[in-house]
Order: structure tokens, then C-alpha cells, then sequence
């Protein structure tokens, strides 16, 4: 979720960069520009997302154990991850006895993540259309 709301800034500030930088060529140009952007940060999150491992607890839980053993001998090695996996299930068995775990319903964690995004959005948003008139009188027309 954290990354959500970074990509958010993010985006905004790669956008609004690349909008200043070609708005002296015109409306089409400008929109032109903004469409490359998107379609290169397409391919960089295509590029991540192929290039980033699965975590060894989804591997093993869709049964490939061997493609979880070669990220463990990749990462951590056996000896080390035995000893992570230990602690980590003692860690868990505690927590569960003291009853202190408590599951949070899908329907929660579905609306959290869409209020935090929409809030980040429309908030970059409304801040670009409040601030942007200020600062930049004579484009206000093209945003």
C-alpha cells in the first residue's frame, strides 16, 4: 500500500514535469509526450514485474517447491531460512495463543486500499487545479 501512495507522487510529479517541459509546442505535442510517458512507464513495470521473484511462501503454497528452494539457496541459503522459518512459526504460534491474531475482512482491506488510493489521486488532483491557475496563469487554459 505504501508503494501505491508513492506511485502516486510520483506519477504526478513525472507527469506534471513532462507537461511543463513540452507545453510550449502545443496541445497535440503535449498530449503526445504524456502518451509516451505512460507507455514507457508500462514497459518499466513490465520489466519489474517479470524481473521480480516470487516470495517463497506463495511458491510453496502453490505447490513449486523447487522453484521455492532455489530462492531460498539464492537469498538466504538452507541453514539460514530454516532458521527465519523457525522463528517466524514460533512468532505466529504466540500470537494465536494469546489471541491477539485477528483476520480483517476482505471487504476492510478492499475499501482501505480504495479510499487511500482514490484520496491520494484526487487530492494530487484538486491540488494541481487549485495551484496551477496560481502559478501558471497563461496555461490555465490547457489544464
Amino acid at each position: 500500500m505504501m508503494l501505491e501512495i508513492s506511485g502516486i507522487n510520483l506519477g504526478g510529479v513525472i507527469l506534471a514535469a513532462v507537461s511543463l517541459l513540452s507545453a510550449s509546442r502545443g496541445v497535440p505535442f503535449q498530449r503526445g509526450m504524456i502518451a509516451v510517458t505512460f507507455l514507457v512507464v508500462l514497459l518499466v513495470l513490465l520489466f519489474a514485474r517479470t524481473r521480480t521473484p516470487e516470495s517463497i511462501r506463495w511458491l510453496r503454497a502453490r505447490g513449486r517447491d523447487g522453484d521455492a528452494q532455489t530462492q531460498i539457496d539464492r537469498f538466504y541459503g538452507a541453514v539460514e531460512y530454516r532458521a527465519r522459518d523457525a522463528a517466524a512459526a514460533a512468532a505466529t504460534a504466540a500470537a494465536r495463543a494469546s489471541g491477539s491474531v485477528r483476520m480483517v475482512p476482505l471487504w476492510l482491506r478492499l475499501f482501505a486500499t480504495t479510499a487511500t488510493a482514490f484520496a491520494g489521486a484526487a487530492g494530487f488532483g484538486l491540488l494541481t487545479y487549485v495551484l496551477g491557475p496560481a502559478h501558471f496563469p497563461k496555461l490555465t487554459a490547457a489544464i
